[in-house]
């Protein structure tokens, strides 16, 4: 069964390409065309009058040209959408649309009725229906948008660039990379208790990669929970350290695209076969170094962690661990958080099934509203 959800994201508000950001409450706008006198307009009020003139009408993201022997599809990662319903709820905007991806291929089938014609599927899309909410604080230029998740797919990219297409004033919301997802993370330590801390001892193929566990220890203890929340929340800042350094946050990228992108330069196939032969080798080359880094780093915590706990204490557990997990729980919600836990995008899930729009406001809003102090002014992409 499908796992509903939302995912938050932090938007900054601009005036067209300016890159001064704006008050969600008292946005400044030029009174006229080259005029030097500003009036100030409320972002939400403003959006939901935008959106309400083009309910039910579709704006495609992505298209690309198909190639000359019309093989290959025509939108790479295209995606179509269309608002359904707008509304100021607050300090929120409240959002219903619909989205989906353009189909390289398919066809759709009447299962009831054989004599049905069938439909085509190349080059049309798909939709189906989301919800989002923008949270914000009148006097700050940063907001949070939860939009809905539905397993894996979630339409940041339909509902901010749905937006900026809608504003007939040129008002831009901009996705700061990665600046939830961090805070999100530290929250939940903080707010979590420790379920149980897990040792673990691996041995190691030549090339880093582990072979077999030869101790495995688990800890049941509240003593030390402040010193093991601390080494966690320094594992999650260190991940995102790493992730804003070495990749891009493809969904801000394209959330933030203005124009389609430009088409490729044509290369030849020995010029093609070079690139990926660099690309391939450079890949591989910083595998190995953050294998490396990561198993050093995963036992030195191991041992801080094994300090903290035992250290003084009449056990003696002199293991040299070189893994180790601690399991958080947060009334139903359960993750474990390791030195090498790869941290991307944080869901927050509602249940199994589908979700009420009433619920999803009303879960969404309270976590934006927990969230939205810890991201003012963080530059973090």
């Amino acid at each position: 069964m499908t796992q509903y959800g939302f995912r938050l994201f932090a938007v900054d508000l601009h005036l067209g390409m300016k890159p001064a950001p704006q008050k969600f409450g008292a946005a400044e706008i030029p009174v006229a065309e080259k005029s030097a006198g500003l009036r100030k307009v409320d972002y939400l009020a403003t959006a939901a009058r935008d959106v309400g003139r083009r309910l039910n009408k579709t704006d495609t993201f992505g298209l690309t040209v198909e190639s000359d022997d019309g093989t290959s599809a025509t939108q790479g990662r295209a995606v179509s959408m269309r608002f359904k319903a707008a509304a100021v709820a607050g300090n929120n905007l409240e959002m219903l649309l619909e989205h989906g991806l353009v189909n390289s291929d398919g066809t759709v089938i009447d299962p009831r009725d054989d004599l049905a014609d069938d439909i085509p599927l190349k080059n049309k899309s798909t939709l189906h229906p989301y919800r989002a909410i923008l949270v914000c604080n009148p006097e700050s230029s940063r907001a949070l948008v939860a939009v809905e998740a539905r397993g894996n797919s979630c339409p940041i990219v339909s509902v901010i660039r749905g937006l900026n297409k809608c504003s007939t004033d040129n008002w831009r919301l901009r996705v700061v990379a990665h600046a939830v997802g961090e805070a999100a993370m530290l929250k939940f330590i903080e707010e979590a208790s420790v379920k149980r801390v897990n040792f673990d001892k691996y041995d190691f193929e030549t090339d880093g990669a582990r072979d077999k566990r030869e101790v495995a220890m688990s800890v049941y203890t509240g003593i030390e929970d402040a010193v093991v929340k601390e080494a966690a929340a320094g594992w999650v800042k260190r991940g995102f350290t790493k992730i804003r350094n070495s990749m891009a946050d493809k969904e801000a990228e394209s959330a933030n695209a203005d124009i389609e992108p430009a088409k490729r330069t044509r290369m030849s196939r020995e010029e093609r076969a070079e690139a990926r032969r660099v690309a391939s080798e450079a890949k591989r080359a910083a595998q190995e170094t953050r294998v490396l880094d990561n198993r050093e780093y995963a036992a030195e915590a191991a041992r801080e962690v094994r300090d903290a706990i035992y250290l003084g204490s009449a056990e003696d557990v002199s293991i040299d661990f070189n893994g180790v997990g601690v399991e958080f729980v947060r009334g139903t919600e359960n993750r474990t958080v390791t030195p090498s836990s790869v941290f991307r995008r944080y869901t927050y899930w509602l249940g199994a099934g589908f979700v009420t729009t009433e619920k999803f406001n009303l879960e969404a809003e309270k976590t934006a509203r927990g969230l939205l102090p810890l991201v003012q002014g963080l530059t973090l992409d």
